[in-house]
């Protein structure tokens, strides 16, 4: 193994509403609470440096689409929205597929 791929952030992180990722701390990932969209942003900046991967509620995650994009130039952190809750308006599921018909070329679906 390289230097550079010990220094690969390993860890896995959720941003939302406390009530509705606990759950996610069961099986080792960071739980970060928020109840606004400017906590959000300020939980995904806090945690993008250290995360391969950052799970936000999509609640959340339409609100701040700049961050979104902001992270999307770069391989890490993976930044992926995620229904929670019954309240799923659907877009985290309308983004991942346009994420993967662009990595792939054509809608898998």
């Amino acid at each position: 193994m390289t230097e550079n791929e010990s220094a690969r952030p390993t860890r896995i992180a959720v941003i939302g509403e406390i009530d509705s990722v606990i759950g996610f701390m069961a099986v080792g990932f960071d739980v970060l609470d928020c109840s606004t969209a400017d906590e959000a942003r300020e939980r995904l900046d806090q945690c993008a440096s250290g995360c391969a991967v950052v799970f936000i509620d999509e609640k959340y995650a339409e609100q701040i689409p700049d961050a979104l994009e902001k992270y999307s130039f770069s391989p890490l952190p993976a930044v992926i929205p995620i229904p929670t809750g019954s309240r799923s308006s659907g877009w985290s599921s309308a983004r991942l597929r346009k994420l993967v018909e662009k990595a792939v070329g054509s809608d898998i679906t």
